[in-house]
């Protein structure tokens, strides 16, 4: 995966634009695509390798940038080039965070993140005195790019629930492995609103489905195991397989 700068720009057309530096970075040639927005909403375009100005053009590009941006000027943000299924953020909260809470926000943009990063940044948000103030806080952390990709690459890029193989599958069955990443989500597994416990302890990584599973089926006994959880109802259970060593 790869996070890159790019600029929304409404100047003589209104597009994603791309530096041509970034070039090695960008597809080796012309290609549709589906972008996430910052409200989640997903739209289409064409990615266009125009080797002095590469561009992401298209009619609902072209509405989103219209809405967005003022006339003859332009918005920086952060684009996840995960195979043909991207992600855009807004870059100036992912930098304003990291600043704050002593992070390099060149790390964040990279994934080149330490486990020791993430637990720094969670126990300042822990700090926060008022309930809805840490929910807002925290919703802002975990939102951006790096931070959700960095859970991802920490704990690993599957569904931790044992036997689960989603991700896995849509990965093959795509040939892409932004496939199997878009379905994956960080999972609370004491839920924020009965305890606002933001330590990477308390996170997991799900597919969609198990992640809608234990949220609308509970409540659940929750069994801390080492690393491993058992999450149980009735004579139901389900077991998560982590790997915390990056805390060790």
């Amino acid at each position: 995966m790869s996070i890159e700068k790019c600029w929304l720009t409404n100047q003589t057309g209104a597009i994603i634009r791309f530096r041509t530096s970034q070039l090695a970075h960008l597809p080796p040639k012309d290609a549709d695509l589906h972008i996430e927005l910052f409200d989640g909403r997903i739209i289409s375009g064409r990615f266009h390798l125009h080797r002095a100005n590469p561009y992401v053009a298209g009619p609902e590009v072209r509405r989103f940038i219209l809405d967005r941006v003022p006339n003859r000027s332009s918005e920086e943000a952060l684009i996840d080039l995960s195979g043909r299924y991207w992600r855009l953020f807004e870059s100036e909260p992912v930098v304003n965070e990291v600043k704050r809470h002593r992070v390099s926000a060149a790390r964040v943009r990279s994934g080149r993140l330490t486990g020791a990063d993430l637990a720094r940044i969670l126990r300042q948000v822990d700090r926060i005195t008022q309930f809805k103030g840490r929910i807002r806080e925290y919703q802002r952390l975990l939102r951006p790019a790096g931070l959700r990709r960095l859970v991802l690459q920490l704990m690993g890029a599957s569904c931790q629930t044992d036997g689960c193989d989603a991700a896995e599958s849509a990965h093959r069955d795509w040939n892409d492995p932004a496939a199997g990443i878009a379905l994956l989500e960080v999972h609370h597994l004491e839920e924020v609103a009965r305890r606002e416990d933001h330590n990477p302890t308390n996170l997991c990584v799900l597919c969609a489905n198990h992640h809608r599973l234990i949220h609308g089926f509970g409540p659940w006994t929750i069994l801390h195991d080492h690393d491993d959880i058992e999450l149980s109802r009735g004579s139901r259970t389900l077991r998560i397989v982590r790997d915390m060593s990056f805390l060790r």
